[in-house]
């Protein structure tokens, strides 16, 4: 046990100085993806730990013992609300709720982006 807690200290303490190194390296393009990947994994936490938040507080909610149909049923709205919130992030993301000169604009700058390559 005391071997395991040790080396997961050293592990971390290893991993921190890792990030302090590579975040604070002297090439511009390093930082950049250090910091993008951070913020990847930053991401995929907080998401995973939203949902499983999300998920006990449901679970709490429907603690009693309820039959398989009834149990199904705040299931699939639960389902439901996640599918539609990921299709509204998505289309906000692709900017479908823009004006169509902000649209007009981001193309824009995608094709230059592109020609630049």
């Amino acid at each position: 046990m005391d071997i395991g807690v040790a080396a997961a200290l050293l592990a971390s303490t290893c991993m921190m100085m890792s990030l302090y190194y590579i975040t604070n390296w002297p090439d511009p393009d390093i930082r950049r993806y250090a910091y993008q990947i951070i913020n990847s994994t930053l991401s995929i936490f907080c998401a995973v730990l939203l949902f499983n938040s999300l998920t006990g507080l449901l679970d709490a909610a429907m603690d009693q013992e309820l039959s398989p149909a009834t149990e199904l049923v705040p299931r699939m709205v639960w389902t439901f609300s996640w599918y539609v919130s990921l299709q509204v992030v998505l289309a906000w993301c692709s900017y479908q709720f823009a004006p169509e000169s902000e649209k007009e604009e981001v193309a824009t700058r995608v094709e230059a982006g592109h020609q630049e390559s």
